[in-house]
């Protein structure tokens, strides 16, 4: 888990090139409107509170601090990965 993205869609079969190839523009030239991007940061803030008090995500939060914090060593993969917010996905770039 937190590895890989899996995507999981169902097709009549003869129409799985067509999907395929309307499947993969997501990823080739995704459409990101602008109202679209507000929408979406504050689905992932509302996801964030709702979560925030779950042991499940704190550990999971607490794994990937740790991952980052390995004594001057090569970071490990997994630290790079955290819950966002709009704090995160917001505010925090806009400052930078």
């Amino acid at each position: 888990e937190l590895e890989y993205t899996l995507y999981h869609f169902e097709i009549p079969q003869e129409k799985f090139f067509e999907a395929l190839d309307m499947f993969s523009q997501f990823f080739v030239d995704p459409l990101l409107l602008p109202d679209a991007v507000e929408r979406e940061m504050n689905a992932i803030e509302s996801e964030f509170q709702l979560n925030v008090n779950s042991d499940g995500c704190r550990w999971q939060e607490l794994l990937c601090f740790s991952s980052k914090v390995c004594k001057g060593e090569r970071q490990h993969p997994f630290g790079k990965f955290s819950w966002g917010n709009l704090q995160s996905l917001r505010d925090t770039p806009s400052q930078q």
